[in-house]
């Protein structure tokens, strides 16, 4: 008997070192980012930064689709990006103008490969003609649009000759977000885009909104 009440005491211990320890762990899971994607593997990086901000940030008075707060703070979303533990990725477009101020953000720490999001084993970045195959994840393509094909219920912007195999871009016609946009002005230009990739005659992204299209001069 006499033996049992210390080691009863060290495993009381034992378990409150460890309550006090996952109270202390933030659980990015349970939060959302309303202008930024943070990938999977910089979890552990957006867990401390989220620690170190103390809660202190803005939150959206909305719940998203899972019942989480949705964090609205530009600045702390600015400084994730800066960071290379994000990129930009918005679900709203209520402010575009900050989206693009994210976008020069994000070019720069993109140069300089800074941080988890950019040093990946599987790239989140790929050029058009060189996509993973069949990664169905959250990419950034770049590539040079070859043509584009004006169908009945979408706009098709292609990035080689055989667009049943090649990488495709399209966007719903009735989209109101595109309803002033002329697709041609992308013909012949480099663009960058993001989203997620699925397949029908190959790789394809289909976009929400054109924010997610930016022309660029880099090859």
């Amino acid at each position: 008997m006499c033996c049992l009440y210390p080691t009863f005491m060290l495993t009381a211990l034992t378990f409150l070192l460890l309550s006090v320890s996952y109270a202390f762990s933030f659980d990015t899971e349970n939060y959302d980012f309303d202008l930024i994607f943070i990938p999977p593997h910089c979890q552990k990086q957006l867990s401390s930064t989220l620690e170190n901000a103390k809660d202190d940030f803005e939150t959206s008075e909305h719940l998203n689709r899972y019942g989480h707060p949705i964090i609205t703070d530009f600045n702390l979303q600015q400084q994730l990006i800066a960071d290379g533990i994000a990129i930009t990725y918005p679900k709203s477009f209520r402010a575009l103008d900050l989206i693009r101020d994210l976008y020069e953000t994000e070019h720069l720490t993109r140069q300089t490969k800074q941080g988890c999001a950019w040093n990946l084993p599987h790239p989140i970045t790929a050029q058009a003609l060189n996509i993973p195959p069949y990664t169905t994840d959250l990419m950034i393509v770049m590539g040079t649009v070859v043509d584009i094909y004006n169908g009945k219920n979408f706009v098709y912007l292609n990035f080689d000759k055989d667009w049943k195999t090649d990488f495709t871009i399209r966007y719903r016609k009735k989209n109101k977000y595109f309803r002033d946009l002329d697709p041609n002005i992308f013909k012949g230009k480099t663009i960058r885009v993001r989203g997620l990739i699925s397949y029908y005659n190959g790789p394809m992204i289909t976009l929400d909104h054109p924010i997610f299209l930016e022309m660029t001069y880099e090859q």
